[in-house]
């Protein structure tokens, strides 16, 4: 009986400090056709520069873009490794309008941020509506699960009526762009030595008490 005791507990500790687990928290997808990911803490982002046709006065024309988008987070304690991931001064330009990350609560976070940047959206040439995606959003998971977003968006440029000369007849782009935040700390289980002592100390302090 003693020693099958004693075999069961070095089983169960070695079959526990052999398991390798730990916290993960992570992006993965893909977005206006680019994909991007974070796996680990940190940041990454995309930048698309998406060329369209010339366009006469009073033209419209339009891109279909998909979005498939999946944060995991096992909502372990996790510690950021810097203040911010961005550095202040690079927020508004990193890339366009684009935040500094989420709020660190201390736990594992994952969050992807997308945008679309019109870079003659100012010019009063050219207007442009996006349908099926806010122009700029956020997808956040701060609790241990995994959620997925997906699904199709349309952008649509028109030039306005008073473009009548060739300088201003022109091919015009748009930039979507996408970025990956993640909090995520690897959480170290005892090594099997250590497991299996504490188990036979459980073990001896049961025998003395009989």
């Amino acid at each position: 009986m003693q020693r099958t005791l004693i075999a069961a507990v070095a089983a169960a500790a070695l079959t526990a400090g052999s398991s390798g687990a730990q916290a993960r928290a992570d992006v993965t997808g893909t977005f206006a056709g680019a994909p991007v990911s974070q796996t680990t803490s940190g940041w990454s982002y995309v930048f698309r520069d998406v060329i369209g046709q010339a366009l006469a006065a009073g033209t419209s024309q339009s891109w279909d873009f998909s979005y498939s988008i999946t944060l995991h987070a096992d909502g372990l304690p996790a510690v950021r490794d810097l203040p911010d991931w961005i550095p202040p001064s690079q927020c508004p330009t990193i890339p366009y309008g684009l935040d500094c990350g989420p709020v660190a609560t201390g736990f594992e976070t994952a969050q992807f941020d997308f945008g679309i940047f019109f870079p003659r959206g100012g010019s009063g040439e050219f207007t442009y509506t996006v349908a099926g995606l806010p122009t700029t959003g956020s997808f956040a998971l701060t609790s241990g699960n995994t959620a997925t977003f997906s699904g199709t968006f349309t952008v649509t440029e028109t030039a306005a009526s008073f473009i009548d000369t060739p300088f201003n007849v022109g091919q015009d782009t748009i930039n979507p762009y996408a970025i990956a935040f993640v909090d995520a700390a690897a959480v170290p289980e005892l090594p099997a030595s250590a497991m299996l002592a504490a188990g036979l100390g459980l073990l001896a302090a049961w025998r003395r008490r009989r």
